[in-house]
């Protein structure tokens, strides 16, 4: 599977169980479920070479939604356009983390997310931090669904 392949997995699972809400449990819950129906279709396809829920380091009891062992490249999906940016800082720290405890190095980051969050990150502070991680080898690829 390509990225794009893996992004259009992420946007197909998105639309077929995202539904915005204020009740944090609710939200939460769907959240969850995109996350877990795409992260099946992907492993499903290629079960060697994509792991979900991939560990950033034994101690650390934190994971990355899914990783492409092969080339190398970490997926995040935020299914909520609510506080993107934060996750993205979250999910940067996860790969550097990663990156230094293990063997495997993560070399890019596709972090997904709906087109308004998307947007979101893709300027300002987010476009200057998207930029400085370039500078430290590893490349990010902000996706909107």
């Amino acid at each position: 599977m390509t990225v794009d392949e893996i992004i259009a997995s992420a946007k197909r699972a998105h639309r077929a169980h995202w539904q915005a809400s204020s009740d944090e449990s609710t939200g939460d819950k769907a959240a969850s479920q995109v996350t877990r129906t795409w992260q099946d279709e992907v492993a499903r396809n290629c079960p060697k070479r994509f792991i979900a829920e991939y560990p950033v380091a034994g101690d650390l009891r934190e994971r990355i939604d899914l990783v492409d062992v092969e080339s190398r490249v970490a997926f995040e999906l935020k299914a909520s356009p609510n506080n993107t940016h934060f996750e993205l800082y979250r999910d940067i720290f996860k790969i550097w983390l990663h990156n230094e405890r293990n063997e495997l190095t993560i070399q890019e980051l596709v972090f997904i997310t709906p087109e308004a969050g998307a947007a979101r990150v893709s300027r300002n502070f987010g476009a200057a931090v998207v930029g400085l991680m370039a500078k430290h080898n590893l490349r990010i690829r902000i996706a909107g669904i």
